[in-house]
């Protein structure tokens, strides 16, 4: 039963960070206005969100992991992007998930998503800052970096104005974005992602016949 239990849990994982990968290619990402051209808006956070609350913060990271990893075949960063995004999105399900698992109720679950928004909002400035910055300086240099996040943004003059500028509401808008699709979901997929204990299995037609007897 355990290995049985195991391998469904390890099948809606696998289901969850196949969708999660999809929603993660450029066709469905969106460019908003006002925020540098390569901070997109996507909502592939959603299932590690998903798999959060069904199967705890093992299962969440589980699906966040699978996610990164296979994002790797096709990366144009040579995993700096992967590690960013594994970053962000574990601390944006992380405190949801726990404190879900700890209680589990709707006001809970609202409480977890906003701590969740902070965190990953800090967490991503602090990687754009050590993690992305440098890495787009690599092909070119700062002052072209700030000048093409400025042509959406003039109010984005330096490194610092560029976190709170762009980087800190974009990721604001991104994770209360996340958590309300979470939120509108996860009722309805609830059935399909939590484990349902089993009824006790049938008798065979000798166990039914030595009941009777």
């Amino acid at each position: 039963m355990n290995t049985r239990k195991s391998v469904r849990m390890l099948t809606r994982a696998a289901v969850l960070a196949a969708i999660s990968l999809i929603l993660f290619m450029p066709a469905f990402e969106l460019a908003l206005p006002f925020f540098p051209p390569w901070l997109k808006l996507d909502i592939s956070a959603v299932p590690v969100m998903l798999a959060g609350f069904a199967m705890g913060p093992i299962g969440g990271l589980a699906v966040q992991a699978v996610k990164s990893i296979l994002h790797l075949l096709w990366s144009s960063t040579g995993g700096v992007g992967e590690l960013a995004d594994f970053l962000m999105g574990a601390s944006l399900m992380l405190p949801a998930a726990i404190l879900y698992a700890h209680k589990k109720s709707i006001k809970t679950a609202i409480v977890g998503i906003a701590l969740g928004i902070v965190c990953s909002t800090i967490v991503g400035m602090l990687s754009n800052y050590y993690i992305m910055l440098p890495l787009y300086t690599q092909s070119m240099s700062m002052e072209q970096v700030i000048g093409a996040a400025a042509a959406n943004n003039s109010a984005i003059t330096d490194p610092a104005t560029y976190l709170v500028y762009g980087v800190l509401p974009f990721n604001l808008v991104k994770g209360l974005l996340v958590g309300l699709v979470t939120m509108l979901l996860y009722k309805r997929v609830s059935p399909i992602l939590h484990e349902k204990e089993s009824r006790a299995p049938a008798k065979d037609a000798k166990d039914a016949k030595e009941e009777k007897a």
